[in-house]
């Protein structure tokens, strides 16, 4: 399986195999720059020359070029849509009702549904507009690659560090980069809410300390116990002083690595992990028997 991280400027791409004892493995990686032009606000604008620029990128890999028959890749928050719905849960006696979910979704959705590809599982609902959604698929089957999950990147987020969350406790996400850092507030039930508009890292600490942790509990009511910090930019950041001035429990997405059951073959090198982090999650989603997916596979 191939997975895709793409944006304006770049792609990312992992490849997952089946590994020893049923022990999925990372065996080859690539993160190359693309032409302008191509891909604009995560919409693709030249499916053409992008195909022909996805074909050069994968036969950059290390530790050798990427081929399979199937594809995964993450939508962008940006671009998508996750909700929080009041379902009842699976110990409850009453039972699902569909216009009932619908009519949750137009009430919380800015969009029209009928405009969305989407899915929900428990109480996460998540959807992406279907011209995107088909630029990407469309862009696969010119690569002869079968689509077969994808989800918002956050979902993939928080499949890689739900296991570090407790029952009640909730957490926040911070994707940090050298310029600008994006925010995901989440629990042990899924991610309740993504932070789009980007803050300036160089302000990290007084937008976290004195806007967005406020802004959070105000809003959800909820306390945020644990700082996830992931992002090229983590190498370079000051995490305990971070720590200390938000005085909360802050955790280094290389920690959450390794207890991950993911074994990685590729050597990664001087390319930190940490930027690939949706990927790995997006990887734990393919190991779930009946993963959130926007594609409706029969």
């Amino acid at each position: 399986m191939l997975l895709f991280d793409f944006s304006d400027r770049s792609i990312k791409v992992l490849k997952l195999s089946s590994g020893f004892l049923a022990r999925d493995t990372i065996t080859a990686y690539v993160r190359e720059e693309i032409r302008p032009g191509l891909i604009e606000d995560c919409e693709i604008v030249d499916s053409k020359n992008l195909a022909e620029e996805v074909k050069t990128v994968l036969s950059k890999a290390t530790p050798k070029p990427l081929v399979d028959q199937y594809a995964a890749f993450v939508i962008h928050d940006e671009r998508s849509y996750t909700l929080r719905l009041n379902l009842p849960g699976p110990d409850s006696d009453k039972s699902l009702d569909e216009a009932e979910i619908t009519q949750q979704v137009e009430t919380l959705l800015p969009v029209a549904l009928t405009s969305q590809v989407s899915a929900f599982l428990g109480q996460e609902f998540i959807s992406v507009d279907q011209r995107i959604f088909s630029q990407y698929l469309d862009l696969f089957h010119a690569l002869k690659l079968d689509g077969a999950l994808a989800v918002p990147e956050s979902h993939a987020i928080f499949t890689l560090l739900s296991p570090q969350i407790l029952e009640g406790e909730s957490a926040l996400f911070l994707d940090i980069g050298s310029e600008t850092t994006d925010a995901v507030v989440m629990d042990k039930s899924g991610v309740i809410q993504t932070f789009t508009e980007p803050i300036e890292t160089t302000r990290l600490i007084e937008e976290v300390v004195g806007k967005l942790l406020p802004f959070i509990k105000d809003k959800f009511k909820v306390n945020i116990e644990k700082i996830f910090l992931g992002g090229g930019g983590v190498l370079t950041f000051d995490q305990k002083n971070f720590a200390e001035e938000t005085k909360r429990n802050v955790i280094s997405a290389e920690e959450v690595l390794k207890t991950c059951p993911l074994s990685f073959k590729a050597d990664f090198g001087k390319t930190t992990k940490l930027g690939f982090l949706s990927l790995f999650g997006l990887a734990l989603l393919l190991k779930q028997k009946n993963p959130l997916n926007l594609i409706h596979r029969p």
